[in-house]
């Protein structure tokens, strides 16, 4: 790799540093939460059409039956979150509208 290259290398992670550092300052409520959601939908290949089903098709095997899960993200920095509600889904579900009716549920 020539001199040039690798000065456009650094250059190229000094413009994505800068821009993941003000991203990160705008989100005040939540800011790790929302942070690593940017990152999970801006790194994803094709486009995002929901975040509930993010995975789907890619044939998973996990033991045990798939839930629904609602929890709140503690604020500041810290990872800790409280599980808020538990849907167990069944076969066929439409996660999507099992997700809204979860939500809307927890909200109320």
């Amino acid at each position: 790799m020539s001199l040039e290259q690798l000065g456009v290398l650094r250059d190229t992670f000094a413009d994505v540093s800068r821009f993941r550092t003000e991203l990160y300052a705008c989100l005040t409520a939540s800011g790790d939460a929302l942070f690593e959601l940017c990152d999970v939908l801006l790194c994803t290949d094709g486009p995002a059409r929901t975040l509930v089903d993010r995975g789907e098709g890619k044939h998973q095997m996990v033991p045990g039956w798939p839930y629904s899960i609602v929890a709140r993200l503690e604020t500041g920095r810290t990872l800790w979150t409280a599980v808020l509600d538990a849907v167990r889904l069944e076969p066929g579900a439409d996660v999507a509208a099992v997700t809204t009716v979860q939500i809307r549920a927890v909200v109320e």
